[in-house]
């Protein structure tokens, strides 16, 4: 049994609304009020500069992934398949679509068991809060399982879901299901948001509930309640939150230092600066999505290796110009913020008591 045309037109659908970036990108993701620290008396040789971070027992080329973003559809695999095999080119890891549909056609398993073009880079499974009740813990734990990843990542999506209208309205038992998932598998479970960010008292309770890494997945980036609404053909609901979510950055600044080495950023970082200065700021690693499917569909592949390219130097020469060897350097107060960042993290975190 094939799957059914309604799903994979609705997979389509998502790819070409999410290229038309003016149309699905959210509010101002405030990087753009970060300067970085410039020390105009760097003394050491360019070349002693290491951006290489080991993560999930690997060890990868710079502090960035690939975010997950889609699959099932046959345009959509063919995407996956061809950024795993650049991924592990790179050496940087990568997160797979939802495998949700893997539960109803478990035939087209090996759509998304993709470690067999991935063995030198951590690869994420992907799959929704809200899976993990509707079909228990024991069943996608075995799931994982199948699919050979180096770690799991939950998406909360509510946002999304509510919007669709054919989507989840039924959100009670994620939390306890997330822990028993947590204390079930071996490997690591990242949970991120889906372009809305996670507020500092919530990455907390992510932590106490035994969540290995939190992305905090912020707006500024591509808005899924706005690619819902192009979908239905619902834009007066839609745009009513064009502006909803935390930026990645608030709760970056706001969180203990102690907390950052387990927290990935993303969330409309497009350029190596966006990377820099999510970086500088302590993220361990930054996710990257929307730009990615942007680039490979205007301009293949080649595309997606000279932005990593670009990235790679974007990053170390801002960390050479603020007199930075190391990526441990680099996040020892290389950035000021401007007056107004200050004033809208000072609401911030006294509306979210942080």
């Amino acid at each position: 049994m094939g799957i059914e045309p309604n799903i994979l037109e609705n997979k389509k659908r998502h790819i070409e609304i999410c290229l038309n970036k003016s149309d699905v990108k959210s509010s101002c993701n405030f990087l753009k009020f970060i300067k970085l620290r410039h020390n105009a008396l760097s003394d050491f040789n360019f070349s002693e500069i290491k951006i290489k971070e080991e993560i999930f027992g690997y060890s990868i080329s710079m502090p960035v992934f690939i975010s997950s973003m889609t699959g099932g559809s046959k345009e959509g695999n063919e995407f996956n398949k061809s950024l795993v095999k650049i991924a592990n080119y790179l050496k940087i890891p990568i997160g797979l679509g939802s495998f949700k549909l893997l539960f109803k056609y478990p035939q087209y398993i090996r759509d998304f068991a993709l470690k067999r073009y991935a063995p030198n880079i951590p690869l994420f499974a992907n799959i929704g809060a809200v899976q993990i009740v509707e079909f228990g813990v024991s069943r996608v734990a075995e799931m994982i399982k199948r699919l050979e990843v180096d770690a799991i990542v939950v998406h909360l999506n509510a946002g999304q879901e509510l919007m669709n209208a054919n989507g989840d309205r039924n959100f009670k038992g994620i939390k306890e299901s997330i822990a028993k998932l947590s204390d079930f598998l071996n490997i690591p479970l990242i949970v991120k948001e889906t372009g809305f960010g996670i507020s500092p008292n919530d990455v907390k309770e992510l932590f106490k509930l035994g969540v290995s890494y939190v992305d905090l997945a912020g707006s500024g980036g591509t808005n899924w309640v706005l690619v819902e609404g192009l979908k239905g053909n619902n834009l007066n609901v839609a745009t009513c939150f064009s502006d909803w979510g935390i930026p990645s950055i608030f709760t970056l600044l706001s969180i203990d230092n102690s907390l950052k080495s387990n927290i990935f950023a993303s969330g409309g970082y497009e350029t190596g600066m966006d990377i820099a200065k999510g970086i500088a700021l302590g993220a361990r690693l930054i996710g990257v999505a929307a730009v990615i499917l942007r680039v490979f569909y205007d301009s293949g592949e080649d595309a997606i290796f000279s932005l990593f390219s670009e990235y790679e130097h974007v990053l170390k020469m801002s960390m050479f110009l603020s007199g930075s060897k190391s990526l441990s350097e680099f996040k020892n107060n290389k950035y000021f913020l401007s007056s107004y960042l200050l004033a809208e993290l000072g609401v911030f975190k006294q509306f979210y008591g942080a």
